[in-house]
């Protein structure tokens, strides 16, 4: 951690990873995670190049990159490199770089059925950061899911994330 924000909210620098990310076309933030989970989950379970298993982390990530379209990701172990990680066999599952940068998260449990159920949440980091006078890098906030979907919400610990500006 960088900075505390406030008591659910802070800055984080994350080092360079790799994702495994598919990108779906659905009405509602639950279909779009339940479709995109099932074709980054069958990669990652064997549905490759090589047959090969990769251990699953989380979060599981959601990007609404525009209405009805969002992006489902998982992050790969740090022990894989874009270059060694065997080829996707469903061609909506794609492999992606993403650099090192610093983020501001703020945690949250409780269901989320829509992307617009995280306004509330990314409305108020976005006012964290301004009052600490932090600037966005203007990519859309990631919603980012740590434990399963049978689990109650109560329990599910979330997260959206904003990259800053370097």
């Amino acid at each position: 951690m960088l900075q505390r924000l406030s008591s659910s909210a802070e800055v984080r620098a994350y080092d360079a990873f790799v994702i495994a990310e598919a990108e779906v076309h659905e009405d509602g933030l639950q279909p779009a995670m339940n479709t995109g989970f099932r074709s980054v989950a069958s990669y990652i379970f064997g549905g490759n190049s090589a047959g090969e298993s990769i251990a699953m982390t989380s979060p599981v990530r959601a990007v609404e990159v525009s209405p009805g379209v969002q992006r489902i990701s998982f992050v790969l172990p740090s022990k894989h490199r874009l270059d060694t990680l065997p080829v996707p066999k469903d061609t909506r599952v794609q492999l992606k770089p993403v650099a090192a940068h610093v983020a501001a998260a703020i945690e949250f449990t409780g269901g989320v059925r829509e992307m617009g159920a995280v306004a509330a949440k990314t409305q108020e980091l976005e006012t964290l950061l301004r009052t600490n006078g932090l600037v966005t890098a203007g990519t859309p906030p990631i919603l980012a899911e740590y434990y399963p979907p049978f689990a109650p919400g109560f329990m599910r610990k979330r997260e959206v994330i904003i990259a800053l500006k370097a």
